[in-house]
């Protein structure tokens, strides 16, 4: 399994797992290009024999020391190999390289394999945003301290 930074080639595989991954509130082909581009976003992928099975989206902002995880996706049939383990381990290596302090997220109240997954990996929940996903569900903030 490679991790990696994603690049701009990397497009069509990137639109390809998110229709994989989600049916909802899910990133559309202009926004993974217009976040390839940017400076303050970082994308690691997870390939397997030059396949992207995995992603993962990291936002950061000037002035704050904080990271942002946007997104994760896995493909279904990658799931549970530690994949999304080896991602979380990249970003909080860039995370620290940009000197950030914390990581925040933003995941369902309803998916329960996201929450454990994240609690096993240090984060802890400190909030919740109301109405964040487009089905008008709410948001539980979740943080870990660098």
């Amino acid at each position: 399994m490679l991790i990696r930074a994603a690049a701009l080639h990397d497009l069509n595989n990137l639109v390809d797992l998110e229709n994989e991954c989600f049916t909802a509130d899910k990133m559309q082909r202009k926004h993974y290009r217009a976040l390839l581009t940017k400076p303050s976003a970082k994308i690691f992928l997870a390939e397997d024999d030059h396949k992207v099975v995995g992603c993962l989206v990291v936002l950061f902002r000037k002035n704050t020391s904080r990271a942002r995880i946007y997104s994760l996706a896995v493909s279904p049939a990658y799931r549970h190999l530690g994949i999304a383990k080896k991602l979380c381990a990249a970003i909080e290596d860039e995370a620290k390289w940009r000197n950030c302090a914390s990581i925040l997220l933003e995941v369902r109240p309803d998916n329960h394999a996201a929450i454990s997954f994240y609690q096993k990996n240090g984060y802890e929940i400190f909030g919740s945003y109301t109405k964040f996903y487009e089905d008008g569900t709410d948001a539980w903030r979740m943080k870990k301290i660098l």
